[in-house]
């Protein structure tokens, strides 16, 4: 009997943290491209609650698909988002970015899904993603 009572315990003890992690806060580290070859150098990182909130956002309301990309050159940028809290350890999903010449973002994960927002959308994400105005 102490042994389920137990096993309920750490159960509902695991569920919960995994809630927890719904609500901690993180942050979006950004990676540019400095070559053809794929180099890629720290850019930028996002803190602020709000616009990794509205970065989130966009991407939830994204049109994915399920499909391997192939792309004329490496992604413009990259991002991940990580937790602020450093003990916390979580797989980390690499998106990679592509910026046309029309400033039309185009989205892939690694876990082949891909996007192309809208023309609005794509306007706020590379402002988000770059810290500058259009």
């Amino acid at each position: 009997m102490k042994y389920i009572v137990l096993l309920i315990f750490i159960g509902l003890a695991g569920c919960s943290s995994v809630n927890d992690l719904e609500n901690e806060e993180q942050y979006i580290k950004i990676e540019k491209r400095v070559s053809d070859e794929g180099q890629y150098v720290d850019f930028n990182e996002i803190h602020s609650l709000e616009e990794v909130q509205e970065l989130k956002n966009i991407l939830a309301h994204a049109d994915w698909e399920q499909a391997k990309m192939e792309m004329t050159h490496p992604p413009d940028y990259q991002f991940v988002f990580l937790f602020k809290n450093p003990t916390i350890d979580s797989k980390i999903i690499l998106h990679k970015v592509w910026v046309s010449s029309q400033n039309q973002i185009t989205l892939s994960t690694e876990v082949n899904q891909f996007s192309r927002l809208s023309k609005e959308n794509s306007a706020r994400f590379l402002e988000l993603l770059t810290g500058k105005s259009s």
